[in-house]
């Protein structure tokens, strides 16, 4: 019996060859060629931003809450930002929170245990790439 399709299979055979044939270096995912991609091509590229655009590294703040057994919630927040609710670690009530964009906070230490009372601490200055550690925030009853 013969092949009814045999044009078919041997198009199919040299579409296959040629798919897998193709160097993966000139191939661009976006289109084009490996020439219009410096990435791709030997050519060095400058990763500097533009001279208008500042980059600045984030800061960190940790804090601790006594007695831990005040079970508080922190809130960081300012004008442009409001971190949300953020539980303290159970057993040593201590909080870090990292990648904070410098400027000056206000953090709002709210107790679920309600034999304690809330503390704010204003003006909390973040700066760039440092830690800012406001110590210990013992929490009166």
């Amino acid at each position: 019996m013969k092949n009814k399709y045999p044009l078919a299979i041997i198009a199919l055979f040299f579409s296959v060859v040629t798919l897998f044939s193709c160097a993966k270096d000139k191939i661009d995912p976006a289109g084009g060629s490996a020439g219009s991609n410096p990435a791709l091509s030997n050519k060095s590229v400058l990763n500097t931003p533009p001279a208008d655009l500042e980059l600045v590294a984030p800061g960190a703040l940790v804090l601790q809450v006594f007695p831990a057994e005040a079970k508080s919630i922190v809130t960081v927040y300012n004008e442009y930002y409001n971190s949300g609710p953020l539980a303290v670690n159970a057993i040593e009530g201590i909080l870090r929170v990292d990648n904070l964009e410098p400027g000056i906070y206000q953090v709002l230490v709210k107790p679920n245990n309600t034999s304690f009372m809330p503390s704010l601490i204003d003006n909390v200055v973040v700066t760039s790439d440092a830690k800012t550690d406001l110590g210990t925030i013992i929490l009166g009853n």
